[in-house]
């Protein structure tokens, strides 16, 4: 799978390098005028102490703001419904070069999406997916991996991709190995909706 990981374009830093440039060097003349009084009137050093307070509020909203973007991604999943979840893997999985469509409600195999991958070689066939979208309490077991191979010979696809926002247990990552199932767990998660919001 070609793991681009990118729904979004990252916002430019810039500006928060530039203000945070901009008030070291209104630090550094404030301290500078302090010395030598006699080369600012009272109104000029009001002015300057404005314009240093001003940029150190941006930059320590900057700051918090982006401590809020890297805590909350993944309350943001939990807090999905399985139909959320899943529509949100749909669109991570067409941004990464996927024809994808969504399954009716699958109650015997559990089957979220099928998908087939992109090419540009006519003559090549394309690969085929299934994807199982688990979004859980707790880890996926060794069953959840086998229902998914059951899906994947049903389907008749080349590839099974299972996705949780939590863990796999070590069973099923032992026959996920052994069968060629690509296990996508809460840290991959975490890593797609952190290029999202980055």
């Amino acid at each position: 799978m070609d793991e681009k990981y990118s729904l979004k374009q990252k916002h430019d830093p810039s500006g928060a390098y530039v203000a945070n440039i901009l008030v070291i060097a209104l630090i550094f003349f404030s301290v500078y005028a302090f010395i030598n009084r006699n080369v600012l009137s009272p109104f000029v050093s009001m002015v300057i102490i404005y314009i240093m307070m001003y940029f150190i509020f941006i930059s320590l909203t900057t700051y918090f703001k982006s401590k809020r973007q890297y805590s909350g991604p993944m309350s943001l999943i939990d807090e999905m419904s399985s139909e959320e979840f899943v529509a949100w893997l749909k669109v991570f999985f067409e941004h990464n070069g996927f024809v994808v469509k969504q399954t009716q409600k699958d109650p015997k195999f559990g089957v979220s999406l099928i998908m087939v991958k992109k090419t540009e070689y006519k003559r090549v066939h394309p690969e085929t997916y299934i994807v199982q979208a688990r979004r859980y309490t707790s880890d996926v077991d060794v069953d959840g991996v086998k229902k998914a191979l059951a899906a994947q010979r049903f389907y008749e696809t080349d590839r099974c991709i299972i996705c949780t926002n939590q863990y796999y247990t070590e069973d099923a990552y032992a026959l996920a190995r052994q069968k060629g199932v690509v296990l996508m767990n809460r840290d991959h998660v975490y890593k797609i909706k952190m290029q999202e919001v980055a």
